[in-house]
């Protein structure tokens, strides 16, 4: 019996079987392969989701402490993270401090970052992001993070910065080496990024604030000095006023005066009328030096000294106060009469007893005392 025919069928049907093992074997292969992409495409799409809620949670900070907060405890869940340490940008010192870490003693082992070869550094200074495993790691980058040699360890370390500022690094760790992917690092980027906008925003609001309140202390102090701009024009018009008023009030007394002189002549004939015509000269002579004194309030005229006699010029001017500066007020004279004559323009002297008064009643809406005082200290 012919059996090649056979033979050659059962050959095909064990080669068909091999090539169906195979096929199946690399459907087994591929099936574990979409398996495994499609749980790390979840678990991506799971940290997507939280990155967004992250995200949220740094827009609503108020602070920038707060968003290093966020920034290292809610990143470090994120990634599973076993440590996070966020380094802030010193302009003045120009150097990196350790400002926040995701364990409570993280920051003991870390020192101040300087200008180096470390990762720190370079992920700053360079403005891009590093994915370094554990042999990629330098002695500079164990001695500036404390790690010890021979330990396995994954970094992913991004800048917080913008288009427009740095302000540091944030350095996330852990001990084995495949618990970091690189869609990490992309997501941590975005983070960071995203934190250094709103660092950003904060300090622009902060600046505005800033501003606001220096612009509404300029127009207070604008609206303050358009006052005393009003109140110096007030002054001047009330200087030229009162500087007419004894001008005519001088010319006034330029006539009584010399008729007073004139009326005291005849002292043999009019005994009375002459020591009445005394009375009104001293009355007249009062009237001629408070013009002066009013000429003086009105315009600026050049210093006139001459020895006054302090104590002298107070009584004089006590006597008047009292008439005028109110019942209210008592008024005490404590005078020293060791007290020689000073050298003084007398009219502007006078001005600056009467505004003290003045001013001391004022002070005094209810009433009290006024007391005033000279010594001699020699």
């Amino acid at each position: 019996v012919d059996v090649t025919e056979k033979i050659l069928t059962q050959h095909e049907i064990v080669e068909i079987q091999s090539q169906l093992s195979n096929v199946y074997r690399e459907l087994s292969i591929r099936t574990d392969e979409l398996e495994s992409v499609s749980v790390r495409h979840k678990r991506n799409a799971q940290k997507l989701g939280r990155l967004i809620e992250i995200c949220y949670e740094i827009v609503n900070c108020n602070s920038t402490e707060e968003i290093l907060s966020v920034l290292v405890d809610s990143g470090s869940e994120l990634l599973e993270a076993e440590e996070c340490v966020a380094f802030i940008w010193n302009p003045i010192e120009k150097q990196l401090h350790p400002q926040r870490s995701f364990t409570a003693n993280g920051l003991e082992k870390l020192d101040i970052v300087k200008k180096t070869d470390g990762v720190v550094w370079r992920t700053f200074s360079e403005n891009q992001s590093f994915f370094l495993t554990d042999n990629s790691l330098s002695e500079v980058d164990r001695r500036e993070l404390g790690i010890l040699p021979g330990e396995a360890n994954v970094l992913i370390a991004v800048p917080l910065s913008d288009q427009d500022s740095q302000y540091g690094v944030a350095l996330y760790h852990h001990s084995e080496r495949s618990a970091f992917a690189i869609e990490d690092l992309h997501l941590l980027s975005a983070l960071a990024s995203h934190s250094a906008i709103t660092m950003n925003k904060l300090f622009l609001m902060r600046e505005l604030q800033e501003k606001a309140l220096h612009l509404e202390k300029t127009n207070l102090e604008l609206q303050g000095s358009q006052k005393q701009v009003v109140q110096l024009q007030k002054m001047e018009s009330l200087g030229t006023l009162v500087g007419g008023i004894a001008h005519d009030f001088n010319n006034i007394l330029g006539i009584i005066l010399p008729n007073i002189d004139l009326l005291q002549l005849d002292d043999e004939n009019y005994p009375d009328t002459v020591q009445r015509a005394g009375i009104i000269q001293e009355a007249a002579q009062r009237a001629a030096k408070l013009t002066q004194q009013l000429l003086v309030f009105s315009r600026n005229q050049e210093l006139d000294q001459q020895p006054v006699p302090l104590n002298q010029l107070i009584r004089h001017l006590v006597a008047m106060l009292r008439r005028t500066i109110g019942k209210h007020i008592e008024i005490k004279m404590d005078l020293d009469n060791m007290i020689p004559n000073v050298l003084a323009d007398e009219n502007r002297l006078t001005q600056v007893i009467m505004n003290l008064a003045v001013n001391a009643r004022d002070a005094m809406p209810k009433g009290g005392e006024l007391k005033i005082v000279t010594r001699y200290l020699s």
